[in-house]
């Protein structure tokens, strides 16, 4: 890799477009394929966190149930809710007994209704990722905040290493530097095309305290350039976060807000 990069990006609107609950969708511009080649079409995606007070903040015919893939109960709460954890692949929320757990979407059952599974958080702190992609089977794939990203898999592959400039530097909420290397370990339904790329955050949502957010990387019209990293450089990244799991530091410090 070069050791000077010139830090390009390109801003076409200030406009902030939510999507219907409530959070910036996709970029406005479509970027030709040529530019899809070196520049990003960002958004960003969060594990959101729900208390047992949210779960009755709505009327009852805007109740719903998450239950797990076996059909039982996990908690009932809000359609809002629901469509929420939905949406961003995870959430966590509090049940009735004042636990709190965290959830990823799982398939959905007989009758077409989504499920969720709980997770194991002594393994996955931040939920897991896509675990097959059209090459590899991975036994699990746990989420990294600030380091993954979702990406399309018919173009990329799990554990494929991406280099964004604008990213290095970057201050994260723990105190650590971001490096600029992300690593993809996720996919996603809407998350489709070279560049199209949607970075986690963990717990922290499109507010001013996430430095992601801060960037404009929250569909804010910016498009960064970014280059896939192969070779020695790519695995030395893979595990220095020890992919497809988290770095072993994670397990003795306080999870990223």
């Amino acid at each position: 890799m070069h050791k000077i990069l010139v830090f390009v990006f390109l801003v076409v609107s200030c406009a902030n477009h939510r999507d219907e609950n409530g959070l910036k969708s996709s970029p406005i511009r479509i970027l030709s394929e040529d530019e899809k080649q070196r520049l990003i079409s960002p958004t960003i995606y969060y594990i959101p966190k729900y208390t047992n007070a949210d779960h009755v903040n709505c009327s009852e015919n805007e109740k719903m149930d998450l239950i797990d893939s076996d059909n039982n109960l996990i908690v009932s709460s809000c359609r809002r809710i629901y469509k929420s954890c939905q949406m961003q692949g995870s959430c966590q929320v509090e049940i009735s007994d004042g636990t709190t757990i965290l959830l990823n979407v799982d398939r959905r059952n007989e009758d077409g209704i989504r499920t969720f599974d709980q997770v194991n958080s002594t393994k996955c702190l931040y939920g897991r990722g896509a675990a097959t992609d059209r090459n590899t089977k991975y036994k699990q794939m746990c989420m990294d905040p600030y380091f993954s990203v979702a990406a399309d898999l018919s173009i990329y592959h799990l554990g494929d290493v991406i280099f964004i400039p604008l990213l290095q530097g970057v201050v994260l909420p723990n105190g650590e530097i971001h490096n600029g290397f992300v690593i993809v370990r996720d996919s996603g339904g809407a998350i489709k095309g070279y560049g199209r790329l949607d970075f986690f955050t963990g717990f922290a949502g499109l507010w001013k305290s996430n430095p992601f957010y801060k960037l404009g990387l929250g569909g804010d019209n910016i498009f960064p350039e970014y280059y896939l990293i192969r070779g020695p450089e790519a695995q030395r990244v893979r595990l220095s976060r020890g992919f497809p799991y988290l770095k072993p530091s994670f397990y003795n410090v306080a999870q990223i807000k």
